[in-house]
This record gives C-alpha cells, structure tokens and sequence, in this order.
C-alpha cells in the first residue's frame, strides 16, 4: 500500500472515530446516521465538521466496496474512474444527487450515498 493510500485510510478511520465521539442530542442518540446527516456533511450545513467527513465516509464506502469485490463478496455497485481529478469531481456531484432526493432524506445514509455513487460512477456494462 502506498503512503497516500496509507494516509487517506488514517484519514477515514480518524473522521469516523471523531463522529463517533461526537456529541448528539439526547433524541437522536439512538439512531443511527440518516441521510439528512449525509447531507449536512457533505454540503457543509454543520457548525462542527466541514466537507473533510463527506469525504472520508465517501472514501470509507470506496475503500470497503474495492475491497469487498476483491474477496468476490458482493456485485460490483458502481465503477470508479483510475482518474484522481475525475474522481473528485464524481464525489462533489454526490451533495447535489443528495438534494435532489429529499424525501429520502430519512433512508440509511449508506443507502444514499451507494444509489449516488452508482448514478455517479455508473458502470459500462463491459466492466461488470
């Protein structure tokens, strides 16, 4: 593994644990996240956080898809582009998909952002 890739996984693994930590309302510490929290992460409605934890749960769904395809766990949800840039500019389309959906605003937020990431990256039927 390389050490941007090394990087970008710390980075992920500490977005996630910092979320974690994060303090949530009394009424909405049960719940799991929602897919208006995406939302708000991702399009930096948040005081707390910026775009940075869209991104790294972004890039966390990336990371666990790649790899789940590589043990042959599960079909192939969307194809990424070996492009850096075009990549980037896949994963900024993600809060404009989440704002056109609203009603599905209270879905999984991994629900969301795999039906985003497969209208985004979609694949070529070749490739699958």
């Amino acid at each position: 593994m390389t050490t941007a890739g090394m990087k970008h996984r710390l980075a992920a693994a500490c977005a996630m644990f910092a979320l974690w930590l994060a303090p949530l309302p009394e009424a909405q510490a049960a719940r799991e996240w929602e897919g208006m929290d995406l939302v708000r992460y991702c399009t930096g409605e948040t005081v707390l956080f910026d775009e940075s934890i869209c991104r790294a749960y972004l890039q966390g769904i990336l990371d666990a898809h790649d790899y789940y395809q590589l043990e042959g766990k599960h079909p192939k949800a969307f194809c990424l582009p070996k492009d850096k840039a075009a990549r980037e500019k896949g994963e900024k389309l993600v809060p404009l998909w989440l704002a056109d959906f609203p009603e599905r605003y209270e879905d999984s937020s991994i629900e969301l952002a795999i039906d985003a990431l497969s209208v985004i990256f979609r694949c070529d039927t070749r490739q699958k």
